[in-house]
């Protein structure tokens, strides 16, 4: 498909994202239909068809009519922001040159820059030099069938294809996270580095020791100051200009401004004035920050956020060269890492809740949750990791970690700031130096776990000291008493099929 050198002023395309078969979705389909009739010209008779099932990636090109209806069945691909496939130029961005100071020069790898050459050789070197190749080189016969049309007329996309060259598009475009994001941050920035915690922004003391160290954390130092938290005057003017169309809209539309929507609430007078607007469910953050912690810690296989991958990432990233992988006998294995629990601590560790003995409706029956085969504790709920969390922590990790003093005081004191801050009576001052207890305690984790444990509920914890500064003691704002209820009301309900009955005695 050859364009045509004429150049066509693109339409507005404001309308891709307006409801279905509203008056400005069809007219902006037309307009679509038209753009494309006039910069191609009249001597091209096939079209890749941009609607939700083909989205261009048809192995058949279809006429201009037939790709008319298809979009008014189908509705039109909003992914599709620049129309490349149907005349319209790709955008290029114009980059302003001028002179960085010398302090912001960034020595890159010359390995790792020969690396994504490579990536992108293998990936395009084989179409350098057919332009004018007329038949497919490979055997049609050998495709997969993922990418072969199938006998009901539709199209089964490979996923991964298409998901490669969604990257590849990001990479060489250079696009910003989402719109109005920092020039730090792109798609693929954030794609490589799915989340990166970085915990010693959040540090108080500028002069902090870690913040100078380089080699135990990402390879730089690290003297920026924690994100500030925007206040509800200004998500009140940030969002006054967001307008929210009412009705069936289509499943992913594209999202101009991060802040598409204004929360009802913000009709209440007092609402922006409000310092937090949204309390953190602490009850399930304490349980999947445990969950993740004491699955790593005892090697469990389904809970546990060291594994292959993680340690791929470690290389990938040239960090901690000790956990990386080693091969053995053509095999890759995990060398031991220092926040593993060994086998005679973890049997020690179930033989414990095995024979633990507390005072009546302190916990669950835990003797139920200890396997003494498999040395893991399986079926723990919320309640359990609470208590795990805030008072049997300590005291199973006091003979473990010997030789790593500073992950078993981190342990420590994140155990002690969940105690304090479920306590009845909460003390400003003391909640304070928590707050930096818990970002160094991250900043230790940092040193020693993968970036694969730092998911957002390890994030979340610190900013627990800070809501709890703002609302008060944690205790009168758990789930367990109303879980403790809704477990009452279950049991009340004799007759699962017919439940009005039961709410009606």
């Amino acid at each position: 498909m050859r364009m045509s050198q004429h150049h066509v002023t693109t339409p507005n395309k404001k309308w891709m994202t307006t409801p279905k078969g509203s008056p400005r979705w069809i007219i902006g389909v037309q307009s679509f239909i038209q753009f494309t009739t006039e910069s191609l010209g009249e001597g091209i008779k096939e079209f890749r068809c941009p609607c939700m099932k083909c989205k261009n990636y048809g192995t058949l090109p279809k006429s201009l009519d037939y790709v008319h209806g298809h979009i008014l069945d189908h509705w039109f691909d909003v992914s599709y922001r620049t129309w490349i496939h149907h005349g319209e130029q790709p955008r290029v961005n114009n980059v302003n040159a001028r002179t960085l100071p010398a302090n912001n020069i960034v020595n890159y790898d010359v390995a790792s820059h020969s690396r994504i050459y490579d990536l992108f050789n293998d990936l395009l070197g084989h179409v350098v030099g057919l332009d004018n190749l007329e038949e497919c080189l490979n055997d049609s016969d050998d495709l997969p069938s993922a990418a072969v049309e199938d006998g009901s007329g539709g199209n089964v996309q490979d996923r991964a294809t298409v998901n490669c060259i969604k990257r590849l598009e990001d990479a060489v475009l250079q696009l910003h996270l989402f719109p109005g994001c920092d020039n730090e941050h792109t798609k693929l920035s954030a794609t490589i580095a799915l989340l990166n915690v970085q915990a010693r922004r959040f540090l108080r003391d500028r002069s902090h020791p870690y913040r100078r160290k380089t080699s135990q954390f990402n390879g730089s130092k690290d003297f920026r100051v924690a994100p500030r938290r925007l206040s509800g005057a200004e998500l009140f003017n940030k969002t006054a200009t967001a307008d929210k169309e009412f009705g069936k809209l289509v499943k992913r539309p594209a999202i101009e401004s991060p802040l598409s929507k204004r929360s009802i609430l913000f009709c209440l007078p007092y609402w922006k004035f409000i310092q937090i607007r949204h309390n953190v469910d602490v009850m399930h953050v304490e349980k999947n920050f445990a969950d993740n912690l004491f699955g790593t810690f005892m090697c469990h296989k389904d809970k546990s956020k060291d594994w292959d991958p993680a340690r791929r990432d470690l290389k990938l990233l040239n960090l901690k060269p000790s956990l990386w992988l080693k091969e053995r006998n053509g095999k890759e294995i995990l060398p031991p890492a220092p926040y593993w629990v060994s086998k005679k601590e973890r049997e020690v560790v179930c033989k414990t809740f095995k024979t633990l003995k507390v005072p009546i409706g302190y916990n669950s029956n835990l003797k139920k949750k200890a396997c003494l085969k498999s040395f893991q504790l399986k079926g723990l709920k919320s309640h359990d990791y609470h208590i795990l969390m805030k008072g049997l922590m300590p005291i199973f990790i006091m003979h473990c970690f010997k030789k790593h003093k500073p992950l078993r005081e981190a342990v420590r004191n994140l155990s002690l700031f969940f105690k304090v801050l479920t306590s009845k009576v909460i003390d400003r001052a003391e909640l304070r130096i928590m707050h930096d207890h818990v970002a160094e305690s991250i900043c230790v984790f940092e040193m020693y776990f993968p970036p694969a444990f730092f998911v957002s509920m390890t994030h979340v914890v610190v900013h627990l000291a800070e809501e709890a500064h703002q609302l008060g003691p944690v205790q009168f704002r758990l789930m367990y008493p109303f879980e403790r209820m809704m477990r009452h009301y279950k049991v009340l309900d004799r007759n699962k099929n017919y439940i009005q009955g039961s709410i009606t005695k």
